[in-house]
């Protein structure tokens, strides 16, 4: 996961793994790389709404766990490994629409915050074949 963010995605890469019964550890990391370049501590600059933390997590998580929380990145990948898993499993599997229905669009379609994701993946996959 190197490839994705230097030196952090070693870090990403062990807690991803932590969860590779949930969801493909290389895909979190594409989203993680996608969210935040890694940075455990990001904060979206989006209106009242912020997100929190690596993958930048916000509505009901961040209310729900608040924002401290959701800057420990072992609780903020183990949340989004879970939702990611809902939204495969809500797509069949199909990838590129899970991101989707992830990025917050009600239905599993092929979208452009997808495939930025799913080449990030592909990259990542591509690293560790070697």
């Amino acid at each position: 996961m190197r490839v994705l963010c230097g030196s952090r995605g070693l870090a990403v890469a062990r807690l991803a793994a932590r969860h590779a019964a949930i969801v493909d550890p290389l895909l979190l990391g594409a989203v993680v790389a996608s969210e935040s370049g890694c940075h455990a501590h990001a904060v979206s600059a989006g209106g009242l709404d912020l997100g929190y933390g690596q993958i930048r997590l916000h509505g009901s998580a961040a209310r729900h766990h608040g924002r401290a929380a959701l800057l420990r990145p072992a609780l903020n990948i183990r949340l989004t490994a879970e939702h990611l898993r809902r939204c495969l499993d809500l797509c069949d599997g199909w990838i590129a629409g899970a991101l989707s229905v992830y990025r917050g669009i009600r239905r599993c379609v092929d979208s452009r915050g997808s495939r930025r994701v799913l080449k990030l993946y592909e990259k990542a996959k591509g690293e560790s074949r070697s």
